[in-house]
């Protein structure tokens, strides 16, 4: 055999019919699971939701403009520097310097803002990313072997009771990702109007010729004393709501390694799918023992 048709042989050939990442995808996972359910029973299929949709799915206009909205600094790094100058060298606020003191501050939550931004981006990346481009090559091996092997009927029985709960799951995760993006909103829009309000006392100092320890105390320190806090709690549910979508993007990768028997359990280790081939007379025993609410293992 030259080695044209040698490679034209392994090209087509069963053991080399494997895909990749690009070539799979979830609608085709669920569609393949079904068409091996209805061998076993047509009024057993699965509603593969929770696989096939994402966070927030049903409202991705809303989500998207939810988090791609603003985060502003509080000062302008110029307007900041000419505020810090408006403040005698040397002056202290409990032993602090002041413009040490004024330069840590409002730097410290303009870099904030910047940390925040980078997390509402990582969020909207979780929320839009194709999962099934994350399987990796034993999953995508199992895939290719899981859809030529008779089915497991056993296995499939048990990944119908067991993932109909994912169901509820879904909308469960769903229905705090929804909770979590309106109070996250909703503490983005209260420090945008302490931002505002806070601009106008800037521009006000800005105008005076030099700036005293009682002024800073008056008319500064409390803005920082709200405006930090409100940060703070703003920061606590979006770190919840990235770690939301990650874990529900992870049990996607589960649920699919678990749909094929890639996992035998939720909660076992990975392994590869193994070729399985019933006889006749075994595919015949089998469906008679359906029949006879006696199953075997395969189809």
């Amino acid at each position: 055999m030259n080695s044209i048709l040698l490679a034209a042989f392994l090209l087509f050939s069963p053991v080399c019919q494997i895909i990749n990442a690009q070539q799979f995808s979830f609608d085709d996972l669920a569609s393949k699971f079904n068409t091996k359910v209805d061998a076993i029973d047509t009024n057993m299929r699965l509603n593969c939701s929770f696989i096939l949709k994402s966070l927030g799915s049903n409202d991705f206009s809303n989500i998207e403009l939810k988090l791609n909205a603003p985060l502003n600094p509080l000062l302008s790094n110029d307007k900041l520097e000419a505020l810090v100058t408006k403040v005698p060298e040397g002056v202290k606020l409990k032993k602090t310097n002041v413009r040490d003191f004024l330069r840590s501050k409002i730097e410290t939550f303009n870099n904030k803002q910047i940390e925040n931004r980078n997390l509402l981006d990582q969020i909207w990346a979780e929320v839009t990313v194709d999962v099934s481009r994350r399987m990796d090559d034993l999953f995508l091996k199992s895939f290719v072997q899981w859809e030529k092997n008779s089915v497991d009927i056993n296995h499939m029985k048990k990944v119908i009771s067991n993932l109909t709960d994912a169901i509820v799951e879904f909308d469960e995760m769903n229905k705090v990702f929804g909770e979590q993006l309106e109070a996250a909103d909703m503490a983005r829009i209260s420090i945008e109007e302490d931002i505002s309000s806070s601009a106008m006392v800037f521009n006000k100092l800005l105008k005076k010729s030099k700036l005293t320890t009682s002024i800073i105390i008056e008319e500064v320190v409390p803005i920082f004393s709200v405006i930090f806090q409100k940060l703070a709690e703003f920061e606590s549910i979006i770190q919840k709501e990235n770690a939301l979508t990650k874990e529900f993007n992870n049990r996607r990768i589960v649920w699919a390694d678990y749909m094929i028997g890639v996992r035998e359990t939720l909660s076992a280790e990975r392994k590869l799918v193994k070729p399985y081939k019933k006889t006749r007379i075994a595919k015949n025993l089998a469906k008679l023992g359906i029949l006879c609410g006696n199953e075997e293992n395969h189809l």
